[in-house]
């Protein structure tokens, strides 16, 4: 464990704030909004480096499925608020081979036990929020759509599996220990910095690759009339803030639009903020026939628990994307 400390809050009463995952797409975005609450000490966890720009207090080089380094943190911390947002993503590693799966259940199920014993242990009064997805859902059929919170959960993949067992176990410590969980799922997370493990990053990086050459840009897509429901980042981590501020022990929360965007819709609003043009191909090597299906979600629940409404639109979401992933490199 490699401890780093910067002081940007000095006010002995700051709000101390524990961020896993610090490093990664969401967790920088969330370190950004959080600090910009002021009186908030945070603290941040990840297996990777600090990076060059993370607005954190503290930092932690740790591997959250070590139980002293998980407990010794949590101890030394003490936070009153919890972002567990550590985990990983479909794609994230090699193909789902026997090792890859391992290691994706020993992240996303063994680390967040861990983290909430540590809780239990030395915090047992902090607030926590717990990271789902939407893929914990499964196959939903078009008359189940949009799909709720009350809808059965019948994950098909070993990543909707390792997030839904992590959900389970969540609202187990809030249910059975007294708690205060409460759990998270959102739909496709979209903005500056995605992944290439998500579909828009893939798109972006296929874009940039296009756009280095001199002849003509052409970008390889799969299925272009899948639908799913887009979010943006802002907007997430706008919600995750506000899931901690009331009293939801146990209850799980849809974060998405509401709304079906085809893959071509995506593609199309992309590739508008190119100045050259960029074709897009179907390369049928890249479809995924699970994927045909249109999935998407109510985030009735959420605006009527904490108000959540989505304010970053589609448009503003992916040209914001496309200028952080290609324009800021010089390429256009």
């Amino acid at each position: 464990m490699v401890r780093e400390t910067t002081v940007h809050s000095t006010r002995s009463n700051a709000t101390r704030v524990l961020i896993t995952g610090v490093a990664g797409f969401c967790g920088a975005h969330l370190a950004g909004r959080l600090r910009r609450e002021g009186a908030v000490h945070l603290t941040g966890v990840d297996r990777a480096a600090r990076p060059a720009q993370c607005p954190v207090d503290e930092y932690y080089v740790a591997d959250l499925d070590n139980e002293q380094e998980v407990a010794g943190i949590v101890e030394r911390c003490h936070p009153a608020m919890i972002f567990h947002l550590a985990g990983l993503a479909p794609g994230a590693s090699l193909a789902l081979a026997a090792t890859s799966t391992l290691e994706l259940y020993r992240v996303n199920v063994m680390a967040t036990l861990r983290l909430l014993e540590a809780v239990r242990l030395h915090a047992p009064n902090s607030k926590v929020l717990l990271v789902g997805s939407a893929a914990e859902y499964g196959t939903v059929t078009e008359s189940n759509l949009p799909v709720t919170e009350e809808h059965p959960c019948r994950p098909t993949t070993a990543y909707g599996i390792s997030k839904h067992a992590a959900t389970l176990i969540g609202q187990d410590y809030a249910r059975r220990l007294n708690m205060s969980i409460v759990i998270a799922r959102p739909f496709n997370i979209i903005g500056p910095g995605v992944p290439r493990s998500l579909v828009l990053g893939a798109l972006l990086q296929r874009a940039k690759e296009a756009l280095s050459g001199t002849g003509a840009a052409v970008v390889k897509v799969g299925n272009l009339g899948s639908e799913r429901d887009f979010i943006a980042v802002e907007d997430v981590v706008e919600a995750y803030w506000r899931m901690l501020q009331g009293d939801f022990r146990g209850e799980i929360f849809n974060l998405c639009s509401g709304e079906p965007c085809s893959i071509r819709k995506l593609g199309r609003v992309l590739l508008s903020n190119s100045s050259r043009p960029v074709r897009i191909e179907v390369d049928p090597a890249l479809a995924d026939r699970a994927s045909i299906f249109p999935f998407y979600g109510s985030n009735a629940k959420a605006r009527r628990a904490f108000g959540f409404s989505p304010t970053v639109s589609l448009e503003e979401s992916l040209s914001a994307a496309w200028r952080w992933e290609i324009e800021r490199e010089g390429q256009r």
